[in-house]
């Protein structure tokens, strides 16, 4: 279990690292974090979607003048 001094410390992004059922397990000991936790899952996928969009119009520049040209 994460102490409450380190809790303070640590990035809550940085839980992402831990296996899935010992992130159940500290969010079920510390209940308030879990409204924090969907929070940033919520904004997390938000980000990846935007970085989805613009991968696709990236690799689309660089493929499309190799595909149309004659």
């Amino acid at each position: 279990m994460v102490r409450a001094q380190v809790l303070r410390l640590v990035s809550l992004p940085l839980w992402q690292a831990l296996s899935p059922g010992r992130l159940q397990l500290e969010l079920h000991a510390l209940p308030q974090l879990g409204k924090h936790w969907k929070h940033l899952l919520k904004k997390e996928q938000k980000v990846c979607a935007h970085v989805h969009a613009y991968m696709r119009e990236c690799v689309y520049e660089v493929l499309a003048p190799t595909i149309c040209s004659p």
